[in-house]
């Protein structure tokens, strides 16, 4: 045999071709010996061997350089058996020190195994080397060698879930902090199959690749799937009823019914009431369950993730009331100018939608959502004599209209809350110019915030679409070349051009919020 020859029969996994049993689902075992026949007796000895009802994967390695190549292909071998004197005198216990200080890998078991105990006594190499079995190759008979085999992969399995209990409760310590941040539901339900699908990614036995999940909620009557990945992954926004498998539904039934959790078969069904009234169903499937450590680190996470519920929907509730009172105060204000409260519905879903188009995140364009309605909040302080003139205001009348930036200011800084804070600045600067001919300052460009040039923006556009007091409402067409007049003017450029660029998305909030 050739020496090409010879490295073609030990660079090989000796598996059976027609054994059906997937990879990923035995026992990897590496040997490592500069010997042939040392292989070939135990691929013979070990060729039927199972242990928990998984089979052995045998990776076989002439040399160190071969063993550190197989290693980097298979991070998750079990157990090592690994012949002290190949290249050189020491290299079994040079790659002891490769596998435990340069990879790091302290899981697998390693198995010393030497021709020649007497140049590396074992009481020697117990102490310094960190081993878990050392024998010479003459007294590992059949039967030892299984014990030995045996022995070191309970200890691998049982280190395998100290390691997974670990992450597994590390990744709830952490992922629980992100759980229960105010958020939307949806960006919430997404967060929240990521983390559960992370949660199992270090578990070779649960082909995270084929993992699917999905939450559901009932909303409006209907079931409706909300956030969804894998398989599941086109299902988002349509209703449980029509696109999910019989036996799924089934499933989510029963769970509705008897009002807890479910593992079925390798569905896990989690099941969340919030409020008393709202029903919550998270639904994964392709998971180990019959590993009791995959349903401990289930439950324990799904402790929090009804609790996370709950805060969400009372979040949620603490949002709307905030809106409502913003919106209504908006209003009070406009009807003492005998304006409609569509203005301000109209300004803040006008804000929200430029907030969108300039990329700015979800949190951000819902605090901007909340906080335009406020931009006219210190008209309050002015005369409605002069708020509801039907006439051109005189000098004096325009500085005490003015002055409703500044009143707004008072009114609203200062305040514990962030969003009431930009909605003060808004307030002050909403009628500063691009040019720098606005005011109470004269801010010019990117003096002014964002935040301000859009509200000032939207705030003209729908003004001028609108009847007033003092005017008739302006045809469309006028405006729009009113707009293009002021555009790096009155206007920040690049809020004009974006207007223009998705007029018609403005055009439906228009016709949405028709005043009657």
């Amino acid at each position: 045999m050739s020496s090409d020859d010879l490295e073609d029969s030990i660079l090989f996994i000796s598996d059976d071709e027609d054994d059906e049993e997937e990879d990923e689902k035995k026992w990897k075992i590496l040997i490592v010996d500069d010997d042939l026949l040392v292989h070939d007796t135990t691929k013979l000895v070990l060729s039927s061997f199972r242990f928990e009802d998984k089979g052995m994967l045998l990776l076989h390695a002439q040399s160190s350089s071969e063993a550190k190549k197989m290693l980097k292909e298979h991070p998750d071998v079990a157990v090592v058996f690994l012949d002290v004197v190949m290249e050189t005198e020491d290299s079994g216990l040079q790659m002891v020190k490769y596998i435990r200080e340069t990879l790091k890998n302290h899981l697998i078991r390693i198995i010393l195994r030497t021709g020649q105990p007497g140049q590396a006594p074992e009481e020697k190499i117990i102490v310094a080397y960190d081993i878990n079995d050392y024998k010479t190759k003459t007294e590992l008979t059949v039967q030892k060698l299984y014990t030995s085999l045996i022995t070191a992969l309970r200890s691998y399995r049982d280190l395998i879930k100290i390691e997974r209990n670990r992450k597994g409760l590390k990744h709830i310590i952490t992922s629980s902090s992100k759980l229960f941040e105010p958020t939307s539901l949806k960006r919430f339900t997404y967060g929240l199959l990521t983390q559960l699908s992370a949660l199992f990614e270090f578990d070779e036995q649960v082909y995270y690749h084929r993992t699917s999940g999905l939450a559901a909620v009932h909303q409006e009557g209907s079931l409706t799937i909300i956030a969804a990945n894998g398989e599941f992954g086109n299902f988002v926004d349509q209703e449980a009823e029509r696109v999910l498998p019989y036996h799924i539904l089934n499933l989510m039934k029963q769970a509705s019914r008897e009002r807890r959790s479910l593992f079925a078969q390798n569905y896990f069904v989690g099941y969340y009431r919030s409020l008393g009234i709202i029903e919550n169903f998270i639904i994964f499937d392709h998971l180990n369950l019959k590993d009791e450590t995959n349903r401990e680190l289930l439950e324990l996470f799904s402790t929090n993730i009804s609790i996370a519920f709950d805060n969400i929907y009372l979040n949620q509730k603490i949002i709307n009331t905030q809106k409502e009172i913003i919106m209504r105060l908006g209003e009070v204000v406009e009807n003492r100018s005998h304006e409609t409260g569509s203005h301000v519905k109209r300004v803040s879903s006008y804000t929200e939608l430029m907030c969108e188009l300039m990329g700015f995140d979800e949190d951000k364009c819902n605090s901007m959502k909340l906080t335009a309605p406020l931009h006219d909040i210190g008209k309050i302080g002015i005369s409605e004599s002069i708020l509801n003139k039907p006439a051109k205001l005189d000098a004096d009348e325009f500085n005490t209209i003015k002055s409703h930036t500044t009143i707004g200011y008072d009114i609203l800084a200062n305040s514990d809350i962030d969003f009431i804070n930009e909605a003060a600045d808004i307030a002050l600067k909403h009628h500063e110019n691009w040019d720098g001919t606005g005011y109470p300052t004269g801010l010019k460009g990117d003096q002014i915030p964002i935040e301000s040039r859009i509200v000032a923006f939207v705030d003209v556009f729908d003004s001028l679409s609108q009847k007033r007091v003092y005017k008739e409402a302006w045809k469309i067409e006028e405006i729009t070349k009113y707009m293009k007049e002021q555009r790096g003017k009155k206007f920040d450029p690049k809020v004009v051009d974006l207007f223009f660029e998705n007029y018609e998305n403005f055009k439906e909030i228009m016709n949405k919020y028709e005043n009657e």
